[in-house]
């Protein structure tokens, strides 16, 4: 799995410390869960672009959204229990975005690659009697362009939208 970060986040300072990582996929019902840690950041020292942003230092994102950690089993960070999937992971590697030739400065964004190590998923949307996620059961919710959304549609904007 793949995963685009801001090089100005806590959660590539994390990774470039430790490398585990745990990636909660939400259910389209959890997206004002979502949003309401979407201004927050682990960083005590939040960069002055972030804090022109609206973002602010959040110690506890879990419980700002309303969430119940669970203990992971291959990696150190902590899982969202209320989300459909959880993925425990390491990092790979990361690959630095190349710089366009009519760029003066640094790209902000980098790519991170990871291993899955472990997948936990609900129940309910797993075939009975195997480890294949069910699709007719499962629908994640989508991001695109500070849009939430469900593959039936719209839910939400984030606040920077």
């Amino acid at each position: 799995m793949v995963l685009g970060l801001g090089k100005e986040g806590q959660a590539y300072i994390n990774l470039r410390h430790c490398s585990d990582c745990v990636i909660n996929l939400p259910e389209p019902s959890q997206w004002t869960q979502v949003e309401s840690i979407a201004h927050g950041t682990g960083r005590r020292d939040v960069p002055a672009v972030k804090q022109e942003m609206g973002y602010e230092f959040m110690p506890d994102k879990f419980a700002v959204a309303g969430w119940t950690r669970a203990a992971s089993v291959k990696v150190t960070p902590d899982r969202v229990m209320s989300c459909p999937l959880q993925i425990e992971a390491q990092m790979v590697r990361i690959h630095e975005l190349a710089k366009a030739a009519d760029e003066d400065h640094d790209t902000t964004f980098v790519i991170i690659e990871t291993r899955t190590l472990q997948v936990h998923a609900h129940a309910n949307i797993v075939v009975p009697n195997s480890d294949k996620i069910d699709l007719s059961q499962w629908a994640p919710l989508l991001y695109a362009f500070r849009h939430y959304m469900a593959a039936s549609g719209p839910l939400g904007s984030n606040f920077r939208a």
